[in-house]
């Protein structure tokens, strides 16, 4: 397979003194500060900026996701929920993946018109289900540095024809089924090769299944301790 460079919109992770320049800029909301105590405010912030404000740094803590969601047909129990446009561009970045966690509930990303959001240097803890699902023809969703671990279901889902996500320098463990799992022609590009971690969990570290559904490794094999994912048939031709 030919190497592939990362997308020059994901960049590197950033030290303390980025950050705090960052949190100066006029498109960028800090959490928790007095206007914005926590994450959800600062969505609601976001939509209501019609697109000015394009950057959530958050500060080394423990946010809960508690918000009940409906989705189409289904109520998630807690979930943070990104759809439709006022979200495009949107970077929500952490203190690293150490420092910054969101607990207790699932990001979901989804809808066509939902496209290039960015994660970066933080974790998700889902007890109860799934930690991060993107699908419904959300495209360029990313996730830059982070990790997502002890979850009750699968650790990512990419779901769906016209879907697409990104993985760069990711943790993917101790999730209580696949840590990575694309679904029904999904497509999933993970950069980063060995750098990229899918130890400890329950069932696969990468699982894919359906018609066109897509995992491209650009810079060769994921670091997993199941051998059968890195011999599979499937992913190697995928290289």
């Amino acid at each position: 397979m030919e190497r592939a460079d990362k997308p020059e919109s994901l960049g590197d992770a950033v030290d303390e003194g980025d950050t705090k320049r960052e949190s100066c800029d006029e498109d960028a909301i800090l959490v928790p500060s007095p206007t914005c105590p926590d994450l959800y405010s600062a969505l609601d912030q976001v939509t209501a900026s019609n697109g000015k404000l394009k950057t959530i740094l958050l500060s080394t803590a423990t946010y809960t996701i508690s918000r009940k969601m409906r989705t189409g047909k289904r109520t998630v129990a807690a979930c943070l929920l990104l759809e439709g446009p006022q979200y495009n561009g949107l970077t929500i970045k952490g203190a690293g993946m150490d420092k910054t966690v969101l607990g207790g509930g699932s990001i979901h990303v989804m809808t066509k018109n939902t496209t290039g959001i960015c994660f970066k240097d933080l974790a998700v803890l889902n007890p109860y289900g799934a930690g991060i699902v993107v699908e419904k023809e959300a495209r360029n969703i990313s996730f830059h540095n982070c990790a997502v671990l002890s979850c009750g279901g699968g650790g990512v889902w990419v779901s769906g024809r016209g879907t697409q996500a990104t993985l760069v320098d990711c943790l993917i463990r101790m999730n209580q089924a696949s840590g990575v799992n694309v679904f029904d022609g999904g497509v999933l590009d993970i950069y980063g090769g060995e750098k990229n971690r899918m130890i400890g969990n329950q069932e696969h570290g990468l699982y894919m299944n359906g018609a066109s559904s897509l995992i491209r490794l650009h810079d060769g094999l994921v670091a997993t301790d199941i051998a059968k994912d890195n011999k599979s048939k499937d992913v190697e031709e995928l290289c």
